[in-house]
């Protein structure tokens, strides 16, 4: 039986760098979610604006960062791909909390 081998750092490192990645996910998502929730409630586009900008700030450049590693694209495109997104995210965000109802 062949056992895991890494690059970039030792097992427990590497491992313990995907659980981190895959907790923010999870919890940007349940954070989108709830907020979602908000909006079916209330109907505030604030609310609706706040959960995407959120999802989009932190676990979309996650998702990206991850998939586009996987299929070896450069490094250089995956992180102007996961910055472009984490900057959509900022400027959702941003309209969440200075747009008008």
């Amino acid at each position: 039986m062949q056992g895991v081998t890494t690059t970039g750092g030792p097992t427990v490192l590497v491992l313990a760098l995907f659980v981190g990645v895959f907790a923010s996910i999870a919890l940007a998502s349940v954070i989108a979610y709830r907020a979602y929730r908000g909006y079916q409630r209330t109907h505030s586009t604030r609310l609706l604006a706040l959960s995407a900008g959120l999802f989009t700030l932190v676990a979309v450049p996650k998702v990206l960062n991850l998939a586009l590693s996987t299929l070896r694209y450069p490094a250089d495109t995956t992180s102007t791909v996961a910055a472009t997104a984490r900057l959509a995210g900022l400027c959702i965000v941003l309209y969440a909390i200075y747009a008008g109802d």
